[in-house]
Protein backbone atom coordinates (compact mmCIF):
# COMPACT_ATOMS: atom_id res chain seq x y z
CA UNK A 1 0.00 0.00 0.00
CA UNK A 2 1.58 3.22 -1.13
CA UNK A 3 1.37 6.00 1.29
CA UNK A 4 0.19 9.60 -0.18
CA UNK A 5 2.65 11.81 -1.04
CA UNK A 6 2.95 15.14 1.41
CA UNK A 7 2.42 18.54 -0.40
CA UNK A 8 4.96 20.14 -1.87
CA UNK A 9 5.98 23.40 0.58
CA UNK A 10 6.22 26.00 -2.70
CA UNK A 11 2.52 24.87 -3.75
CA UNK A 12 -0.47 26.59 -2.21
CA UNK A 13 -2.32 23.24 -0.70
CA UNK A 14 -5.91 24.88 -0.91
CA UNK A 15 -8.05 23.38 -3.50
CA UNK A 16 -8.22 24.89 -6.76
CA UNK A 17 -11.54 25.95 -6.81
CA UNK A 18 -10.98 27.65 -3.46
CA UNK A 19 -8.03 29.56 -5.15
CA UNK A 20 -8.51 32.40 -7.70
CA UNK A 21 -5.50 34.72 -8.83
CA UNK A 22 -3.14 33.67 -5.91
CA UNK A 23 -5.81 34.35 -3.62
CA UNK A 24 -8.03 32.54 -1.87
CA UNK A 25 -12.20 32.52 -3.23
CA UNK A 26 -14.65 35.08 -0.68
CA UNK A 27 -16.32 32.61 1.92
CA UNK A 28 -19.40 35.17 1.36
CA UNK A 29 -22.07 35.27 -1.04
CA UNK A 30 -23.04 38.81 -2.60
CA UNK A 31 -26.04 38.45 -1.29
CA UNK A 32 -24.79 37.98 2.27
CA UNK A 33 -23.05 40.90 1.95
CA UNK A 34 -25.65 43.02 1.04
CA UNK A 35 -27.84 41.74 3.73
CA UNK A 36 -25.42 42.53 5.93
CA UNK A 37 -24.77 45.87 4.72
CA UNK A 38 -28.22 46.98 5.12
CA UNK A 39 -28.86 45.77 8.17
CA UNK A 40 -24.98 48.10 9.58
CA UNK A 41 -25.95 50.77 7.34
CA UNK A 42 -30.05 51.18 6.84
CA UNK A 43 -31.11 49.71 10.23
CA UNK A 44 -28.37 50.44 12.37
CA UNK A 45 -27.07 53.66 10.66
CA UNK A 46 -30.37 55.09 9.25
CA UNK A 47 -32.86 53.92 11.51
CA UNK A 48 -30.64 54.57 14.99
CA UNK A 49 -27.85 56.62 14.68
CA UNK A 50 -28.77 59.20 12.09
CA UNK A 51 -31.99 60.05 14.11
CA UNK A 52 -30.30 60.64 17.52
CA UNK A 53 -27.31 62.34 15.38
CA UNK A 54 -29.97 64.25 14.04
CA UNK A 55 -31.11 65.28 17.49
CA UNK A 56 -28.37 66.61 18.05
CA UNK A 57 -27.27 68.80 15.08
CA UNK A 58 -29.14 70.40 12.54
CA UNK A 59 -28.92 68.37 9.30
CA UNK A 60 -31.17 70.69 7.16
CA UNK A 61 -32.81 70.27 3.47
CA UNK A 62 -29.97 68.22 1.61
CA UNK A 63 -31.25 69.33 -1.83
CA UNK A 64 -28.50 71.92 -2.10
CA UNK A 65 -25.76 70.18 -1.07
CA UNK A 66 -24.28 68.69 2.06
CA UNK A 67 -23.59 71.18 4.45
CA UNK A 68 -21.59 70.36 7.65
CA UNK A 69 -23.53 68.71 9.96
CA UNK A 70 -25.03 66.27 6.82
CA UNK A 71 -20.94 65.50 6.47
CA UNK A 72 -20.64 64.54 10.31
CA UNK A 73 -23.71 62.16 10.58
CA UNK A 74 -22.40 60.73 7.09
CA UNK A 75 -19.30 60.21 8.19
CA UNK A 76 -20.33 58.47 11.32
CA UNK A 77 -22.91 56.15 9.68
CA UNK A 78 -20.05 55.25 7.21
CA UNK A 79 -17.82 54.18 10.12
CA UNK A 80 -20.46 52.41 12.06
CA UNK A 81 -21.08 50.24 9.03
CA UNK A 82 -17.48 49.49 8.39
CA UNK A 83 -16.83 48.50 12.12
CA UNK A 84 -20.02 46.62 11.68
CA UNK A 85 -18.93 45.03 8.09
CA UNK A 86 -15.53 44.20 9.91
CA UNK A 87 -16.90 42.51 12.88
CA UNK A 88 -18.91 40.08 10.54
CA UNK A 89 -16.11 39.53 8.39
CA UNK A 90 -14.17 38.71 11.69
CA UNK A 91 -15.91 36.25 13.15
CA UNK A 92 -17.82 34.69 10.21
CA UNK A 93 -15.22 35.20 7.35
CA UNK A 94 -11.80 35.37 9.32
CA UNK A 95 -9.58 34.90 5.81
CA UNK A 96 -11.24 38.32 4.46
CA UNK A 97 -8.28 40.20 3.66
CA UNK A 98 -6.18 37.32 2.07
CA UNK A 99 -9.56 37.50 0.09
CA UNK A 100 -9.72 41.09 -0.63
CA UNK A 101 -5.90 40.96 -1.54
CA UNK A 102 -5.19 43.70 1.12
CA UNK A 103 -1.77 43.35 1.26
CA UNK A 104 1.01 44.76 3.42
CA UNK A 105 4.73 46.53 3.28
CA UNK A 106 5.64 47.99 -0.29
CA UNK A 107 3.50 45.37 -2.32
CA UNK A 108 1.15 47.42 -0.82
CA UNK A 109 2.04 50.56 -1.46
CA UNK A 110 2.55 49.17 -4.66
CA UNK A 111 -1.04 48.34 -5.25
CA UNK A 112 -2.20 51.72 -3.77
CA UNK A 113 0.64 53.89 -6.21
CA UNK A 114 -0.95 51.49 -8.81
CA UNK A 115 -4.43 52.62 -8.01
CA UNK A 116 -3.85 56.35 -7.85
CA UNK A 117 -2.35 56.63 -11.45
CA UNK A 118 -5.98 54.31 -12.62
CA UNK A 119 -7.96 57.25 -10.49
CA UNK A 120 -6.04 60.18 -12.44
CA UNK A 121 -7.02 57.87 -15.65
CA UNK A 122 -10.99 57.56 -14.43
CA UNK A 123 -11.81 61.33 -13.56
CA UNK A 124 -11.53 62.19 -16.88
CA UNK A 125 -12.85 59.64 -17.91
CA UNK A 126 -16.24 59.46 -16.32
CA UNK A 127 -16.56 63.40 -15.99
CA UNK A 128 -15.61 64.24 -19.25
CA UNK A 129 -16.87 61.51 -21.45
CA UNK A 130 -19.26 59.46 -19.92
CA UNK A 131 -21.06 62.43 -17.68
CA UNK A 132 -21.50 64.81 -20.64
CA UNK A 133 -22.94 61.68 -22.61
CA UNK A 134 -25.65 61.17 -19.93
CA UNK A 135 -26.57 65.13 -19.54
CA UNK A 136 -27.06 65.13 -23.29
CA UNK A 137 -29.07 61.81 -23.41
CA UNK A 138 -31.44 62.85 -20.55
CA UNK A 139 -32.01 66.06 -21.66
CA UNK A 140 -32.74 65.03 -25.09
CA UNK A 141 -35.48 62.69 -23.11
CA UNK A 142 -36.80 65.53 -21.06
CA UNK A 143 -37.12 67.89 -23.42
CA UNK A 144 -35.25 70.42 -21.68
CA UNK A 145 -32.22 71.52 -19.42
CA UNK A 146 -30.43 68.99 -17.26
CA UNK A 147 -28.76 70.68 -14.18
CA UNK A 148 -26.50 68.15 -12.19
CA UNK A 149 -27.31 68.47 -8.04
CA UNK A 150 -24.71 70.24 -5.73
CA UNK A 151 -22.93 67.33 -3.53
CA UNK A 152 -21.69 69.93 -1.57
CA UNK A 153 -23.32 73.14 -0.06
CA UNK A 154 -22.07 76.51 -1.64
CA UNK A 155 -21.94 78.20 1.97
CA UNK A 156 -19.34 75.93 3.59
CA UNK A 157 -17.43 77.62 6.36
CA UNK A 158 -13.74 76.69 7.29
CA UNK A 159 -14.82 73.94 9.53
CA UNK A 160 -17.38 72.31 7.08
CA UNK A 161 -14.63 72.46 4.21
CA UNK A 162 -12.34 70.47 5.96
CA UNK A 163 -15.27 68.06 6.50
CA UNK A 164 -15.69 67.67 3.31
CA UNK A 165 -12.16 66.80 2.62
CA UNK A 166 -11.99 64.42 5.76
CA UNK A 167 -15.09 62.55 4.61
CA UNK A 168 -14.43 62.98 0.88
CA UNK A 169 -10.93 61.78 0.19
CA UNK A 170 -10.77 59.48 3.42
CA UNK A 171 -13.91 57.84 5.08
CA UNK A 172 -15.79 58.03 1.94
CA UNK A 173 -13.03 56.16 -0.45
CA UNK A 174 -12.50 53.32 2.33
CA UNK A 175 -15.91 52.86 3.78
CA UNK A 176 -17.40 52.75 -0.05
CA UNK A 177 -14.56 50.52 -1.59
CA UNK A 178 -14.51 48.57 1.50
CA UNK A 179 -17.98 47.22 0.84
CA UNK A 180 -19.12 48.03 -2.47
CA UNK A 181 -15.78 46.46 -3.95
CA UNK A 182 -14.54 44.62 -1.04
CA UNK A 183 -17.53 42.44 0.06
CA UNK A 184 -20.28 42.78 -2.55
CA UNK A 185 -18.42 42.91 -6.40
CA UNK A 186 -16.14 40.21 -4.42
CA UNK A 187 -18.50 38.10 -3.12
CA UNK A 188 -20.29 37.84 -6.40
CA UNK A 189 -17.24 38.07 -8.80
CA UNK A 190 -15.77 34.90 -7.15
CA UNK A 191 -18.90 33.16 -7.92
CA UNK A 192 -20.74 34.54 -11.38
CA UNK A 193 -17.74 36.39 -12.79
CA UNK A 194 -16.33 39.74 -13.50
CA UNK A 195 -19.13 41.73 -15.49
CA UNK A 196 -22.41 40.49 -13.69
CA UNK A 197 -20.40 41.45 -10.34
CA UNK A 198 -19.42 44.85 -11.63
CA UNK A 199 -22.36 45.55 -13.33
CA UNK A 200 -24.37 44.82 -10.09
CA UNK A 201 -21.99 46.67 -7.43
CA UNK A 202 -21.96 49.39 -9.61
CA UNK A 203 -25.65 49.55 -9.90
CA UNK A 204 -25.73 49.37 -6.29
CA UNK A 205 -23.08 52.35 -6.24
CA UNK A 206 -25.13 54.20 -8.16
CA UNK A 207 -28.39 53.81 -6.51
CA UNK A 208 -26.79 54.91 -3.22
CA UNK A 209 -26.37 57.89 -4.66
CA UNK A 210 -29.55 59.11 -5.70
CA UNK A 211 -29.85 62.23 -4.33
CA UNK A 212 -33.25 63.83 -2.78
CA UNK A 213 -35.64 66.28 -3.69
CA UNK A 214 -34.72 66.84 -7.08
CA UNK A 215 -36.43 66.87 -10.21
CA UNK A 216 -36.30 63.31 -12.09
CA UNK A 217 -33.71 64.12 -15.04
CA UNK A 218 -31.41 65.85 -12.78
CA UNK A 219 -32.07 63.08 -10.00
CA UNK A 220 -30.92 60.42 -12.43
CA UNK A 221 -27.43 61.87 -13.74
CA UNK A 222 -25.15 61.17 -10.54
CA UNK A 223 -26.57 57.58 -9.96
CA UNK A 224 -25.76 56.81 -13.93
CA UNK A 225 -22.39 58.40 -13.26
CA UNK A 226 -21.51 56.64 -11.05
CA UNK A 227 -22.53 53.25 -11.49
CA UNK A 228 -20.39 53.87 -14.48
CA UNK A 229 -17.82 54.71 -11.89
CA UNK A 230 -18.18 52.23 -9.75
CA UNK A 231 -17.65 49.40 -12.70
CA UNK A 232 -14.48 51.19 -13.12
CA UNK A 233 -13.23 51.57 -10.08
CA UNK A 234 -14.11 47.09 -10.11
CA UNK A 235 -12.21 46.83 -12.98
CA UNK A 236 -9.43 48.84 -11.33
CA UNK A 237 -9.76 46.22 -8.27
CA UNK A 238 -9.86 42.91 -10.62
CA UNK A 239 -6.71 44.15 -12.56
CA UNK A 240 -4.40 44.42 -9.71
CA UNK A 241 -6.18 41.85 -7.28
CA UNK A 242 -5.82 44.55 -4.16
CA UNK A 243 -8.08 46.18 -2.37
CA UNK A 244 -6.03 49.17 -1.88
CA UNK A 245 -5.78 50.00 -5.24
CA UNK A 246 -9.75 50.93 -5.94
CA UNK A 247 -9.20 52.70 -2.59
CA UNK A 248 -6.80 54.82 -3.45
CA UNK A 249 -8.10 55.15 -7.29
CA UNK A 250 -11.67 56.67 -5.34
CA UNK A 251 -9.11 59.00 -3.01
CA UNK A 252 -7.51 60.59 -6.14
CA UNK A 253 -10.98 60.51 -7.88
CA UNK A 254 -12.17 62.60 -5.02
CA UNK A 255 -9.15 64.74 -4.65
CA UNK A 256 -10.14 66.16 -7.75
CA UNK A 257 -13.77 66.86 -7.56
CA UNK A 258 -13.31 68.24 -4.10
CA UNK A 259 -10.77 70.44 -5.45
CA UNK A 260 -12.43 71.79 -8.21
CA UNK A 261 -16.40 72.06 -6.31
CA UNK A 262 -14.28 74.01 -3.26
CA UNK A 263 -12.43 75.86 -5.82
CA UNK A 264 -15.88 76.94 -7.51
CA UNK A 265 -15.12 75.63 -10.61
CA UNK A 266 -17.52 72.17 -10.03
CA UNK A 267 -20.77 72.16 -8.59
Amino acid sequence: MSLPVPPRPDVDAAPRGDVRDGRPKATWSGLEGLGIWLLANVVVGGVVVYPLLSALLDPGDMSGGADADVLLISGVVALVTVGLLWLWLRIRHPAWQAAMGIRAGRVGWRDAAWGAVAGLILYPIVALGVALVVVVLLETVAGGPVDTPDQLAPDLTGAGRVLAVVYGFAIAPIAEEFFFRGVLFRGLADRRGFWPAAVISGVVFGLVHLPVDEALADALVLPIVMTATGIGLAWIYERRQSLLAPIAAHMVFNAIGLVLILSGVGG
